[in-house]
Order: C-alpha cells, then sequence, then structure tokens
C-alpha cells in the first residue's frame, strides 16, 4: 500500500518540503487505475470529503478531522457511510 499526501486544499510546504499538489495529485493517481490500494492523506476533513471523493480517492487518512470533533465517534462514522457510499457507487 502506498499513500497520495494530498492537502486539501493545496497548501504551502511542511518544513522544507516543496509546495503539495492537492486534489491535481488525488486526481492523478486515481487516473493511474492501480489494483493498489492507496489513501489520499493530509488537511481531510468532513467539509471537503466530497472533493476528494470527486477526484478519485476511496481511501483517506484523517487524523484531526476525528480527533479534534465535537463528537469523535458520529465523525468517525460520517467518514466511514461516506467513503461506503462512494465505493458503492462506483461498484452499481
Amino acid at each position: 500500500m502506498w499513500t497520495t499526501s494530498a492537502p486539501v486544499p493545496a497548501g504551502p510546504p511542511h518544513q522544507a518540503r516543496p509546495p503539495r499538489p492537492g486534489l491535481d495529485l488525488v486526481r492523478y493517481t486515481a487516473a493511474l487505475g492501480t489494483g493498489r490500494p492507496w489513501f489520499a492523506i493530509g488537511g481531510i476533513d468532513l467539509g471537503n470529503l466530497d472533493q476528494v471523493l470527486d477526484a478519485g480517492a476511496r481511501r483517506v487518512v484523517v487524523v484531526r478531522a476525528v480527533t479534534e470533533a465535537d463528537d469523535p465517534g458520529a465523525a468517525a462514522a460520517e467518514f466511514a457511510k461516506r467513503l461506503r457510499q462512494a465505493a458503492l457507487a462506483d461498484a452499481g
């Protein structure tokens, strides 16, 4: 497995890293059509999850969007629900 680090929206460099491409990297990775599982990571929350899903991600890594939520359980459940819906839409 590998991850696509694509902060959404694209943000300034983290430490000495070059600027991050945001959703463009997610779109690029999804277009590869690889059979390997991959994850979008960085700055993803419930407010921008639909953009990440529309760009082609079907797996995401989130931390603050859950740990800093008023109700972490509800936030995690909403992420799971929307990710399942996207996967089902692909299959259907």
